[in-house]
């Protein structure tokens, strides 16, 4: 799966999945998320539904391009469990995802090598079983024309794939809008040319993903 320039890919809902190597049991979970203190919450919650094991490792990516993320060995040596999965997460150019995956000890140690496999390889089971969708970038922008461009301007608006946030008429129409990023220079285009330039557009900062 590659990301395109104006849309990502992200887990639709959970998912889990479950191995067992050398008497270790390793449990999988990923699931979607928007923040860093959801993923949190997430953790809380596996922590708590497993709370005999003996290391929750974890890692998240969030942002339309994964520039967040965190990954956690949990206890285990550095660098054998939580940057597997975060490889696994990055490989599969999944953003707005978090995948922990909980192991209960066997009695055989694994070694460095073996633990990072056993982790990458629950970490690409679970995410191999989740749903993926694909997530367009919206971007926001406020408009303002005058009051005789309205029903031209909404009959542009209904057939460009944008919603209308918030509408104030006066003199001049002021609208609120969130349109695919992927649609709005062309939409921006044509509210100009249809008009004759009497819309301007000014982008709302925040208004992405």
């Amino acid at each position: 799966m590659n990301m395109t320039q104006d849309a990502y890919w992200t887990l639709d809902g959970e998912t889990g999945a479950e191995m067992r190597v050398k008497g270790s049991r390793f449990i999988g979970y990923a699931s979607s998320v928007d923040s860093p203190e959801e993923a949190d919450e997430h953790l809380r919650v596996i922590r708590k539904k497993y709370h005999g094991a003996t290391h929750h490792c974890f890692a998240y990516r969030i942002g339309t391009d994964g520039e967040i993320f965190r990954r956690s060995d949990d206890g285990e040596p550095s660098g054998t469990a939580g940057k597997p999965i975060l490889e696994a997460l990055a490989g599969r150019n999944l953003t707005d995802a978090l995948c922990i995956v909980t192991r209960y000890f066997g009695g055989v140690k694994l070694g460095t090598g073996g633990l990072a496999r056993a982790y990458g390889a629950c970490a690409a089971q679970t995410l191999d079983a989740a749903k993926v969708v694909l997530k367009h970038i919206h971007v926001s922008f406020r408009m303002i024309f005058p009051y005789d461009a309205t029903g031209t301007v909404m009959s542009l608006l209904s057939g460009a794939g944008s919603r209308i946030i918030e509408t104030h008429y006066g003199e001049d129409t002021e609208i609120l809008i969130r349109v695919p990023r992927a649609l709005a220079e062309d939409l921006s285009f044509r509210l100009r040319e249809a008009t004759g330039g009497k819309v301007t557009l000014y982008p709302v900062t925040g208004g992405g993903h």
